[in-house]
């Protein structure tokens, strides 16, 4: 399949082979070895700042790699003309200090002003249109700071769809939610893969709510422990006779 039907049908595919990001000051990731595929929802599982904000910038074309190889639908992520190419194929969830908006500003009004940007239309019976196919149409007179965590977190996948993204890049969603409602925005985010077939990526940090992506990478040896310990654990509790 060529680059361009990759991109086109199925979201992009990444690799990732000895990827990493040095600063003077840091070392925000190093020796990343990734191989996901098109069209699906992984999750990125690490610990709190072990260097999955930095990475999930990285995919979706806002920060360049110090070194290694990255391809994103073929795309070379390493070179700058690479790397514009696929920031306008991505789409962001919220990212603090990247596209966070001001919390007095009404759902409405955010929705209405991303959709312009993307070229669409935006006015009243449009934008109502999109917050009511994302189950947002009751809180489109809220501000952003009335709305609780799960909610809010709704409204930026909601942005970051907005322009039909083919790659789909999302920060940790199980920060101030209960587990019921991080697996139902996993579920909203397999949606968006399965049915619209872009590519999502999450940053995870709980392995057993993760397994219900597509597809899991450990970034970090206590992320691979963390596996190790649920997948043993299953092991001990499964019957004789059951692979």
């Amino acid at each position: 399949m060529s680059t361009q039907a990759e991109v086109s049908l199925l979201g992009p595919a990444i690799h990732a082979q000895a990827l990493t990001m040095k600063t003077a000051r840091m070392t925000a990731y190093k020796d990343i070895n990734l191989d996901l595929a098109a069209g699906q929802a992984h999750a990125l599982l690490a610990e709190h700042k072990a260097g999955k904000r930095e990475l999930l910038l990285t995919l979706a074309g806002h920060m360049l790699a110090s070194s290694g190889e990255l391809t994103i639908g073929g795309l070379n992520a390493r070179s700058v003309k690479g790397l514009h190419a696929i920031k306008k194929l991505s789409g962001l969830g919220w990212f603090s200090n990247v596209n966070e908006l001001e919390k007095v500003l009404r759902v409405r009004t955010c929705i209405s002003a991303e959709l312009g940007l993307m070229g669409k239309k935006s006015n009243r019976a449009a934008t109502d249109a999109y917050l009511e196919q994302w189950g947002l149409l009751d809180v489109a007179e809220k501000n952003l700071e009335e709305l609780d965590r799960m909610t809010y977190d709704l409204v930026g996948i909601a942005l970051g769809m907005a322009g039909d993204p083919k790659l789909l890049v999302v920060q940790e969603i199980e920060r101030d939610l209960t587990e019921l409602q991080t697996m139902q925005l996993i579920d909203i985010l397999c949606e968006i893969s399965h049915g619209r077939g872009a590519t999502v990526v999450c940053g995870m940090c709980d392995y057993g709510i993760a397994s219900k992506f597509d597809s899991i990478s450990c970034l970090t040896e206590d992320a691979r422990a963390q596996r190790d310990a649920v997948l043993g654990q299953a092991a001990q509790t499964t019957p004789l006779g059951v692979a």
